[in-house]
């Protein structure tokens, strides 16, 4: 697939972006011009595109200045030679590309939760009349691979919150399928006995040699994940759900648990042994356990593999602008900045208690002595209107500003 790249660009950058794309080959570049702003277009191969936006990024542009959008094409002409040589393991999609079709996977919605149910109900009912196709057909459903997968997309890339976002998602939507799995327990308690419980089907989860095969089969699985997500193959994610075989052994659990407590009750002790049952939903739940353990491990080993690297890697910009935002700042990018309103800005911000020169003295210098932030512009919260900042002799006196 090829890309284009889109950098949106103040007028006094045109030159240095420019030069820094002759150098690497890049010279077929539509620039469109409006007022101050430049608009930069051009096409880049797969096999390009993680670097080159990465040696944008060091630049500063999409950090410190401008704007870069990345557009996939499903075709061009003229034809844009794909590959000049092998792919090499780091081909991929960028970070970003990535971060968002994960973030879209991890979190519960309303969806999320309804094919969660589904896949529950289905299995359930597979399980408990000894039917394949209906625990295949739940697997196909089952959404519990998404946060796993934003848990180890959240390690590699080194993002706290949304390790702890997949983590608690995980676990609440293992306790509703635990939770599914239980009640429907009540729809086939009175048929039990008819229906051969404990069926083939969840039998086989309660096998301690399952756990050892589960290990290989959600290693395997774990790197399936991990390539198909780098890769944006998405429709191979349908064939490692199926190999996960995360969601069935859960809701087995709590149906085995079911049938464990209430089980006797009504059908006597001869005809339902509870201690058979509870060793059965134990195992099973582990199984769950063990499966989603494995896939972790085997997908972080792939996204190292893969190169997949913080994107905050070597910047301090996005911490700078984390302890701006506690300074009562905000930021955007549309307006001219200089030494000058620099000044101006913290004088002006002084007078309300502001603790930016003590607590952010390394941010300050860092931009006073920045040659490259040109564009960056702060409003302050409380003043009267959202001007641009400006040289101070030019600006009338208003009362209530300094």
């Amino acid at each position: 697939m090829v890309r284009q790249f889109q950098i949106t660009i103040a007028e006094n950058k045109v030159a240095e972006v420019t030069r820094f794309l002759h150098e690497r080959e890049i010279d077929d570049v539509i620039k469109l011009h409006s007022e101050h702003v430049f608009l930069m277009i051009f096409r880049v191969t797969d096999d390009n595109v993680s670097a080159l936006l990465g040696d944008l990024t060091e630049l500063g542009l999409g950090r410190t200045f401008g704007r870069v959008d990345v557009v996939s094409l499903d075709a061009s002409k003229p034809f844009v030679q794909r590959w000049k040589k092998t792919p090499g393991r780091k081909v991929r999609l960028t970070i970003e590309e990535i971060l968002c079709t994960v973030q879209g996977m991890t979190f519960i919605t309303f969806d999320f939760l309804m094919f969660l149910l589904a896949a529950a109900l289905i299995a359930a009912a597979g399980l408990a009349g000894n039917s394949v196709v209906s625990v295949l057909a739940a697997m196909l459903v089952s959404p519990l691979m998404g946060p796993i997968l934003g848990f180890c997309f959240g390690c590699v890339i080194h993002d706290p919150r949304l390790m702890l976002t997949a983590a608690r998602n995980e676990l609440i939507a293992l306790l509703l399928t635990f939770f599914t799995g239980f009640m429907c327990g009540f729809l086939f308690l009175y048929w039990g006995p008819e229906l051969g419980w404990p069926t083939p089907e969840m039998a086989v989860r309660g096998e301690i040699a399952n756990l050892l095969m589960g290990v290989m089969v959600a290693t395997a699985s774990g790197i399936g994940v991990a390539v198909s997500i780098t890769a944006g193959a998405i429709n191979s994610l349908v064939g490692v759900a199926i190999s996960a075989s995360l969601l069935p052994p859960a809701v087995n659990a709590g149906m085995c648990i079911n049938y464990g407590i209430f089980g006797p009750l009504i059908h006597g002790t001869e005809e339902v042994n509870r201690g058979d049952m509870f060793y059965n939903g134990g195992i099973s739940f582990s199984l769950t356990c063990v499966n989603i353990a494995c896939i972790i491990v085997a997908c972080n080993i792939t996204f190292w593999i893969k190169a997949v690297a913080p994107i905050d890697d070597s910047c301090d910009y996005y911490h700078d602008v984390k302890n701006l935002r506690e300074e009562g700042l905000d930021y955007n990018f549309d307006r001219d900045f200089n030494e000058d309103q620099l000044q101006r800005l913290k004088m002006m911000h002084s007078d309300q208690g502001s603790k930016f020169m003590p607590t952010s003295s390394k941010i300050g210098k860092k931009i006073e002595s920045s040659s490259e932030v040109d564009m960056l512009n702060y409003d302050i919260h409380g003043l009267p209107d959202t001007t641009p900042l400006v040289q101070e002799e030019d600006v009338p006196h208003i009362e209530g500003r300094p």
